[in-house]
């Protein structure tokens, strides 16, 4: 009786040490970090201002006018959204509509360029006192080639819009690609989408001249990795990872996420953060970047904190 005992002890302390392996193996075990992109390389203190669809609270989002705003501000990074139209140019637009930020209504899809260029974009935006201060004075929502043309020192996330129409996907990546190489961007620009695969196909003609962020699915297995101790098991496909501060499942907020990325030599971003709680929170801890609707808000803090 008491052999039968010391071999189920001795089975079982196998099993425990078979499981602590693994354990260690799937998170203590030290893996190579990815190079960091020229993209991330700053000398500031404090996180990246990162302004949402060019700073969607201090103005028409996406537009000219929202973008020199936080340009002059002194944000680091401008994120815009990335539609076609239908004679094949890449403007600025976060809807596949243009009925809730224009004038007009319909798909941007089906909009030539001068059409599109006609519309109000600050016909339906209120400012933070509930005015309509930027209606009918001219404000619009360019295309890509004219911000790189005003902007060309300015750094951009460039979001292609999943809602764009799938069979137009390898188009825009194909003529974002060529305008990269034609402003000679490569080190000023981040490329993103939900799309995992619309980013694939873009980084098929980069090959890896430019920066990467990360679609759904990528962003889900890290998550999951993470979350559930798997963490050596995910494989990085981007640069960045990029995250709101929380869902109805998980809090993404939190030390095991930012120092998960972080050994994998990623960049971690959250969005889109408004409030100014979350924003000294984050600030305190330490995270890489924040995308904000309010740059102007984030601006003043790190001012305050004095790593402006």
């Amino acid at each position: 009786m008491k052999q039968q005992t010391k071999i189920r002890l001795k089975k079982f302390l196998l099993i425990l040490l078979g499981v602590a392996v693994v354990f260690i193996a799937l998170n203590y075990l030290p893996v190579k970090p990815i190079d960091q992109h020229p993209f991330f390389k700053n000398d500031r203190e404090g996180p990246m201002v990162i302004a949402h669809r060019a700073g969607d609270q201090i103005a028409p989002g996406n537009t000219m006018t929202a973008i020199k705003m936080s340009s002059e501000m002194g944000v680091d990074m401008i994120e815009v959204d990335l539609h076609i139209t239908k004679d094949g140019e890449i403007v600025l637009a976060h809807d596949p509509t243009v009925d809730r930020t224009t004038d007009g209504t319909g798909y941007v899809a089906d909009y030539t360029l001068d059409e599109f260029l006609a519309l109000d974009a600050g016909y339906h935006f209120q400012n933070t006192e509930g005015e309509y201060a930027f209606k009918g004075i001219g404000v619009y929502k360019p295309t890509l080639r004219e911000v790189f043309e005003r902007y060309p020192d300015m750094n951009y996330m460039l979001e292609v819009k999943h809602t764009n129409p799938a069979d137009v996907h390898q188009e825009i990546v194909e003529k974002l690609w060529a305008i990269i190489e034609e402003y000679e961007m490569h080190d000023q620009v981040m490329v993103s989408s939900f799309n995992q695969k619309i980013i694939n196909r873009f980084d098929s003609l980069a090959k890896g001249q430019v920066a990467l962020g990360t679609g759904r699915e990528v962003v889900f297995n890290f998550t999951i990795a993470h979350k559930f101790f798997l963490r050596n098991l995910f494989q990085p496909t981007g640069d960045v990872i990029q995250l709101p501060r929380a869902n109805k499942y998980f809090n993404f907020f939190t030390k095991e996420m930012m120092e998960g990325a972080r050994r994998l030599g990623m960049d971690i971003h959250y969005w889109t953060i408004n409030d100014e709680l979350t924003m000294r929170q984050m600030v305190d801890a330490g995270v890489d970047g924040i995308i904000t609707d309010r740059p102007d808000l984030l601006i003043e803090i790190l001012e305050e904190k004095g790593l402006r």
